[in-house]
């Protein structure tokens, strides 16, 4: 009999049950390795695992022949139900007193890649730690305009791209870059990676930080916290970034000519809108600059209507302007800059517009302009 606690499972549950995936025997389970006193879960390309505590029977120890695959949706369902459960490794039942389930357990070997040659072997990966305070917060302003469910459309390239100071996230419509003190290689994360990164960002706690290590191997190891969920993933070795760096490039978003407003209250004036634009294509919105003291935001397609927006201030050069945006990307793009304030530098004949904070300018994103 081995006793299972539970705890290690129910923290990580989001994150396992998100990454499950039926048809796939390696994304349908998950693995309890007792020699190790790892528990292992699968989503694409990438690998998590953590600690789990147990408890043999008194002069027994675990050996391979111990470990097994179980089923994720069962066994999560009864790991939140008690603190421990007891195995019977013989006949494949889970008992808490007199509550007993049989359950579906398979003895098949696993690829550990944690403990593959390209990672044992190679000694000093490059390390940088990825502190709460700022990092951490950054990463998840950039993933969180994504969608949290993690369901990407490779082809329109999203991945997390660290280089030099900046983490840039793209899907071609929309671009978010942060700019900070580490000085990262050039790495960049996609596919079942971006996922449980995203997810494992969810359990962290306020004094933990990420550790990512960067194997010549082309593998990258990032750690949440002391002794806690680690995922194994291959770097994106062949992707579409945009070249942030190049000054033509930049023109086509950062401009000289803007406006500011209050982010509340844009934003409450954005969410107004969601329900009766949800049809149109891009959830199509018009910004028309009346005066020096304010801009109403307009839709003109199945339901037309304006509200308005007080300005703080306004370049002499927008009056009378009309920008055409998509609803959710704008406010996507608020929600993720920490500032009160809201900047969008404007430029009717460049095809992209500028959003930043009136005063914290660490972080930027960069929206393609609709058509009028």
């Amino acid at each position: 009999m081995i006793r299972i606690f539970t705890d290690d499972f129910r923290k990580y549950n989001n994150i396992i049950s998100q990454a499950y995936v039926k048809g796939d025997p390696k994304t349908e389970s998950i693995y309890l390795d007792f020699v190790n006193s790892y528990a292992y879960f699968n989503y694409m390309d990438s690998i998590a695992r953590f600690q789990f505590k147990f408890e043999f029977e008194e002069g027994k120890y675990p050996t391979i022949d111990s470990n097994i695959f179980i089923s994720i949706p069962a066994f999560l369902t009864l790991c939140n139900a008690y603190d421990y459960w007891d195995l019977d490794p013989v006949n494949n039942e889970l008992s808490h007193d007199r509550v007993v389930f049989s359950i579906g357990v398979t003895k098949n070997t696993y690829d550990d890649l944690f403990q593959s040659s390209e990672i044992s072997e190679e000694k000093n990966p490059d390390k940088f730690i990825l502190s709460q305070d700022q990092v951490i917060l950054d990463m998840r302003a950039a993933l969180g305009y994504m969608g949290e469910d993690g369901n990407f459309d490779d082809s329109k390239f999203y991945h997390l791209h660290l280089k030099g100071t900046s983490i840039v996230t793209s899907d071609g419509s929309i671009i978010f870059e942060a700019k900070g003190e580490n000085e990262f290689s050039d790495i960049a994360i996609s596919g079942g990676g971006l996922k449980l990164l995203i997810l494992g960002l969810s359990s962290i706690v306020d004094d933990e930080a990420i550790t990512l290590y960067d194997y010549k191997t082309n593998w990258l190891i990032l750690t949440f916290g002391e002794n806690q969920l680690e995922i194994l993933t291959p770097k994106l070795l062949e992707f579409t970034s945009p070249n942030l760096d190049d000054p033509d490039f930049i023109s086509k978003y950062h401009h000289k000519t803007s406006l500011v407003v209050k982010k509340d209250d844009i934003t409450d004036i954005l969410k107004f809108y969601e329900n009766l634009v949800r049809e149109e294509i891009n959830e199509r919105l018009y910004l028309i600059v009346n005066n020096k003291e304010e801009i109403t935001i307009e839709t003109k397609d199945t339901n037309t209507g304006n509200r308005f927006v007080s300005l703080i201030s306004c370049d002499p050069a927008l009056l009378g302007l009309e920008l055409c945006f998509s609803r959710n990307l704008l406010l996507q793009a608020i929600n993720s800059i920490d500032d009160s304030n809201i900047e969008l530098e404007i430029d009717i004949s460049q095809p992209a517009f500028n959003v930043i904070g009136a005063e914290n300018k660490n972080r930027h994103v960069a929206i393609i302009r609709l058509s009028n």
